[in-house]
């Protein structure tokens, strides 16, 4: 199973000075007894591995070693036993807590909100992950130390020492070192990983430590071969060599014991593969569901280090690159946002068949000059945020914010071909939009909002323009040129004026009603242009509204 510490929500990860003042976990009365002997823990278990190899080492010279040597043999035997583990082991125990020290040392302080200096904990962390290093260098040495000493005691007497003995006596310790130095590495690094790196790295990732000497995949592999098939497997071939057929029991003692150091060593390997191989796969599928906000918090110093790392990276980008969207999208629309960031960067604006759809809030000069900017912007708000609304749900672009009107695009982009009815329907619905706003604004006793609504339909060029440090992604041309001369002239009218190219583009003509208007000539066309009205629920006030030149 996954810790619930491994994944956790994501948090921005601190730098790391040249002192660094590391921030408290708490008292000794408030850190788990766990994490506050935890380096403790991993000094003593060793203990139990390197018993299991020597129980294993003793009954296998009882059995094996021990009727090949002669009674003089046995007693400088069993003297070395006594010197060898009088001297060489509290070496081999003082190698091993000097080794721990700095790493407790190191723990203690920090849990206990101490600063530690960062060359300090960078040799704290170093040490950390060298450990069980340290242990298989310490644990080997003791063991193969062994070999030659016991062989020269043997070979000090006057008998010869035999060669089914000069054969078992390597075998013996060799067998027994393995299954005590790889069972004692898996459980160090395990425990090592679990309690110590959580402290120590903090949000550091374990696998860019300098100097750092980490076991991969490949290597543990390799140990879980060693401690259990090729240990047993030998043991087996050299009793069969030792001719003991008297005893068959003894064979199957020792397959009893490969099968067990097999399955504790798979479990130990799983322990460190599988844990890593879970929180990937829960991240991913928090991440294929739409969640962001998630973290893989747990600590390695081995290519699962790398990839865990890559992985958060990759979040931590999305997240970005949804807040960018997201940021982008309230500035210049989601649809806007959506279509940029489909764009190619180097590609052209392309002309496009589009309708434009210009809107203006009426009198809101005058308004302005008697309200407060606080007012006036709140005001705008409330209606830009009905508006905008309404556009979306047509499938139309609100381009850009103009004080206090807007543009909005509705073209072919989103696939239909209707976009004239969708922006006049859009234009419809927007005059709705206001009624409850006005109502809303009259129990408020404030002036209650009218505005105006310009459309025209053709050819414009829509795309990203601009220079290359600053760009707008919006539509130029005459037909948004004549939406905005068409939006000036509903100051005349009570009505949404759409142009003779929108009304010949509408699909559906019969869901709306018309108002006839006199052609206007307009500023930079050489042509009348037609307008029409499509009322929202008045008859068009009549007038000649033609004088557009300003």
């Amino acid at each position: 199973m996954v810790h619930p510490a491994d994944i956790a929500p994501a948090s921005q990860p601190p730098t790391l000075p040249d002192t660094e003042p590391v921030k408290p976990i708490g008292d000794d009365a408030a850190v788990p007894w766990v994490l506050r002997h935890a380096v403790l823990l991993i000094g003593v278990v060793p203990i139990g591995p390197q018993l299991i190899g020597s129980i294993f080492n003793i009954w296998y010279n009882i059995r094996v070693l021990e009727p090949t040597l002669t009674p003089l043999q046995l007693g400088r035997f069993n003297l070395t036993v006594i010197a060898f583990n009088l001297t060489v082991y509290p070496l081999a125990i003082a190698l091993w807590v000097l080794a721990v020290s700095e790493v407790h040392l190191t723990q203690r302080q920090l849990l206990t909100g101490g600063q530690v200096d960062a060359d300090r904990l960078q040799r704290a962390r170093r040490r950390s992950i060298n450990l069980p290093w340290w242990l298989g260098g310490i644990a080997g040495f003791a063991w193969l130390a062994c070999i030659p000493t016991f062989l020269a005691a043997l070979a000090a007497g006057d008998e010869q020492v035999s060669r089914m003995a000069g054969i078992h006596l390597p075998v013996s310790f060799v067998i027994g070192g393995s299954i005590a130095i790889t069972q004692g590495f898996f459980l160090v690094e395990l425990l090592t990983q679990r309690l110590v790196f959580p402290v120590l790295f903090g949000d550091a990732n374990p696998s860019e430590t300098d100097g750092a000497l980490s076991l991969g995949l490949r290597g543990h592999f390799m140990l879980w071969a060693i401690a259990a098939g090729i240990c047993p497997i030998v043991s087996l071939v050299l009793l069969n060599l030792a001719d003991i057929h008297n005893e068959p029991g003894l064979s199957v003692f020792v397959g009893v014991v490969g099968v067990c150091f097999c399955l504790l060593t798979a479990a130990l390997a799983s322990m460190l593969i599988e844990s890593p191989v879970r929180a990937l796969r829960v991240a991913a599928q928090r991440v294929s569901d739409g969640d962001l906000h998630v973290e893989i918090r747990m600590r390695r110093a081995d290519e699962f280090g790398t990839l865990i790392e890559d992985v958060n990276d990759m979040v931590t980008g999305l997240r970005e690159k949804e807040r960018i969207e997201e940021t982008f999208g309230r500035h210049i629309g989601q649809q806007a946002a959506q279509r940029v960031l489909r764009r190619n960067p180097n590609a052209v604006a392309l002309a496009e068949q589009v309708t434009v759809m210009f809107v203006d809030v009426r009198g809101f000069t005058t308004r302005s000059s008697t309200a407060s900017p606080e007012e006036i912007v709140r005001l705008l708000n409330r209606l830009f945020t009905r508006l905008v609304e309404v556009v979306e749900a047509h499938e139309g672009m609100v381009n850009k914010f103009l004080g206090d009107g807007m543009m909005a695009l509705f073209d072919t982009a989103s696939d239909r071909r209707d976009h004239a009815d969708q922006c006049v329907q859009a234009a419809l619905a927007m005059q709705a939009a206001v009624v409850p706003l006005n109502r809303e604004l009259r129990e408020e006793g404030v002036e209650p909002l009218e505005i105006g609504i310009g459309i025209h339909s053709g050819e414009a060029v829509v795309g990203s323009i601009g220079s290359p440090r600053r760009q707008e992604y919006t539509a130029i041309g005459d037909t948004v040129n004549c939406a905005a001369r068409i939006q000036d002239l509903t100051k005349h009218y009570e009505a949404t004026l759409i142009s003779a190219a929108t009304r010949a583009r509408l699909r559906h003509p019969e869901n709306f009603g018309f108002a006839d208007y006199p052609d206007c000539q307009i500023r930079g066309r050489a042509e009348p242009l037609s307008l029409y009205g499509v009322r929202p629920a008045k008859s068009a006030r009549g007038g000649d509204a033609c004088d557009s030149d300003d």
